[in-house]
């Protein structure tokens, strides 16, 4: 008996749960099955059967299920190898609600009521995958993606990269016959912590740090007439570019020094610090906000900007959920953002009142990830903006290219505070929104979608506010508006074929598909549509989509499903976009035929969770 279940044990320990149970209990439950083979397009199992006398497995070819909707279309799913149905039916003691079908020649294993009852009792996975089976797979998927990351962590640990990979900060460096004062003043303007000296022929000669300013100067009483040349330390310890983060500390270890130039073909191009090194051990939310502070020159802020990703990736391992994640990097972002708005603001000695920097987009509902471009606007008080406008785009332009240059592209479609089009005053922003809104055609909307998103992150809040409650307000009052977002919107279907499966786009070996365009895209239209539609305020999607299911009367058992749909995208795109062979061009795009089994099924479940808010948007709006 044992030899003649062997095989189906091989065959479905491939997949989850079973590949995590116990082999007595999985013995058990395949104990007394029976194989059954179907034909293509036969029926499996259909509400006229009655209640199921036991659970089918699976084993090969796949299954159509199609549940009829009150919202109109039915639902259509896919079953796959490894896949167990009708659990539901089959508790409740109720004939299924939908009809199954083989696609294609199909073998499943009937598994005996009595089996899978005494086998629940016995493993735990077994009746967890019975009890939560869609959220048990989220939890797999979760799994297998942090230990996917905390492997690339520790193939990656920080000091295991090369100097030349650090991000690069130019050393500052001054003649050899510069005084002591000159030196000084430099390192406080700059606020850094040590100084390159060079000969009249460029070669470095020298270094003097902020732990040598007490030693050799304060506590010797040093004329800061003289030159450097007296007080610097020589010879200077260098690394090449080709060294490692633990060259650098065994160095500095060594030699009790705190600061290392990095070379290049002879040529200091960088200096790690040891609280560099620190730092890239020991990264921090209050280290990064704390040090933001400090931010004066650009290499400062892109520094920074690349200590936010590199903390981003350590959180990511360590199984920090999404939502967090994405709080957090938008919430850093933010800070350096108006940091460096501050900066380039008072350079520009334009009034801190006179303005309000808007975030739009991704960054404007506080989801950024690690590929987000930027999607800004700003917001002045004049009385004659067309004369005060060459100004605020000056500085618009300064900060954009800066932000570019810190790992934030420039927005491709060009919403950005430096064009003249997203650079208005407040009565120019008013009489935009309500064009869009009065009159506003459905191309023009599908543009200017991304402005509903709108939050202000420095500068005059309360004249976003404002504007915020107008649009609100306007929305709510034009169901012709609200329809033409709606149509716009159901224009772009989820990418689900007739019997479920995932619909991508076929490139030679590649099956593509984009979690952005054809994911996360449609739920954050889709929860803006709503938001507009009944006056909710947030621009968060996850809080629009809890706000959408309650006033569009949705069981939240189905919302709560868009809320996870969209964290399972999300994950997945953050994971994509750390990885070590990211597409820059491409940086949501997944290969579907590289998916295991696992994330395929929970993808398919998330796109089945996006059909039915886009069924209700059809519903509510177009009918």
């Amino acid at each position: 008996m044992e030899d003649d279940i062997e095989p189906w044990v091989l065959e479905i320990r491939q997949h989850p749960p079973f590949d995590r149970m116990a082999a007595d209990h999985l013995l058990d439950l395949v104990r007394g099955a029976s194989e059954r083979h179907f034909e293509p397009g036969s029926e499996v199992l259909a509400p006229h059967h009655g209640p199921p006398p036991g659970l089918w497995l699976v084993l090969r070819g796949n299954v159509v299920g199609r549940r009829p909707r009150a919202l109109g279309d039915d639902e259509v799913f896919q079953l796959q190898p490894g896949d167990v149905f009708p659990v539901a039916a089959w508790t409740a003691h109720r004939p299924v609600t939908a009809t199954y079908q083989a696609l294609g020649d199909l073998s499943m294993l009937q598994l005996a009521s009595p089996a899978v009852q005494a086998v629940q009792q016995l493993s735990v996975v077994w009746a967890d995958h019975l009890q939560q089976r869609a959220r048990a797979y989220l939890r797999l998927a979760q799994q297998r993606l942090q230990a996917e990351l905390s492997a690339r962590a520790q193939e990656g640990h920080a000091l295991d990269r090369p100097l030349g990979d650090f991000p690069r900060r130019l050393p500052v460096s001054l003649p050899t016959t510069a005084t002591v004062r000159e030196v000084l003043q430099t390192m406080h303007q700059r606020r850094i912590g040590s100084v390159l000296l060079h000969g009249t022929d460029g070669a470095l000669q020298g270094i003097l740090t902020r732990h040598d300013v007490l030693d050799r100067i304060t506590l010797a009483g040093v004329d800061l007439e003289q030159p450097v040349a007296g007080v610097m330390s020589r010879p200077v310890r260098c690394l090449q570019v080709q060294d490692s983060g633990h060259d650098a500390a065994l160095l500095m270890t060594q030699q009790g020094i705190r600061h290392v130039p990095v070379l290049e073909h002879g040529r200091p191009v960088g200096i790690v610090s040891e609280r560099d090194l620190f730092a890239l051990q020991r990264l921090s939310i209050r280290h990064l906000a704390s040090a933001m502070d400090g931010c004066h020159e650009l290499p400062d802020f892109q520094r920074i900007a690349a200590d936010i990703r590199s903390h981003t990736r350590q959180l990511m391992a360590q199984g920090v959920q999404v939502r967090q994640l994405t709080a957090m990097v938008s919430h850093l972002n933010d800070r350096l953002t108006q940091r460096l708005i501050e900066v380039y603001r008072q350079q520009a000695d334009l009034p801190a009142d006179g303005f309000c920097w808007i975030a739009l987009g991704s960054e404007g509902r506080s989801e950024q990830t690690l590929a987000s471009d930027q999607d800004n606007a700003l917001i002045f008080d004049s009385p004659d903006p067309d004369a005060d406008r060459p100004r605020w785009l000056a500085f618009a332009q300064r900060v954009n290219q800066a932000l570019d240059q810190c790992g934030f592209p420039l927005c491709q479609g060009g919403v950005m505070a430096c064009n003249r089009a997203c650079c208005l005053d407040r009565q120019e922003w008013e009489q935009r929104f309500d064009r869009w809104i009065d009159a506003g055609g459905p191309q023009e909307l599908l543009h200017a979608a991304i402005f509903f998103d709108l939050r202000a992150l420095t500068g005059r809040s309360d004249w976003v506010e404002a504007l915020r409650q107008r649009i609100l307000g306007r929305a709510q009052a034009s169901p012709r508006f609200i329809r033409q977002m709606a149509q716009s919107h159901l224009e772009h279907p989820v990418a689900l074929n007739w019997h479920g499966g995932i619909d991508g786009r076929k490139e030679g070996r590649h099956l593509w598909f984009d979690l952005k365009m054809q994911g996360t895209a449609l739920l954050v239209e889709g929860a803006r549509i709503v938001a507009l539609a009944h006056g909710i305020a947030t621009t968060n999607t996850r809080e629009r989509l809890a706000g959408a299911g309650r006033v569009m009367g949705a069981p939240s058992d189905e919302y709560e499903g868009w809320i996870s749909a969209f964290d399972f995208m999300q994950m997945h795109r953050m994971a994509l976009q750390s990885g070590p062979q990211v597409d820059p061009e491409h940086p949501n795009r997944i290969d579907l035929r590289t998916l295991n089994a696992v994330d395929q099924r929970v993808l398919q479940a998330a796109l089945r969770s996006v059909k039915t808010l886009q069924q209700r948007l059809s519903l509510d709006y177009l009918r």
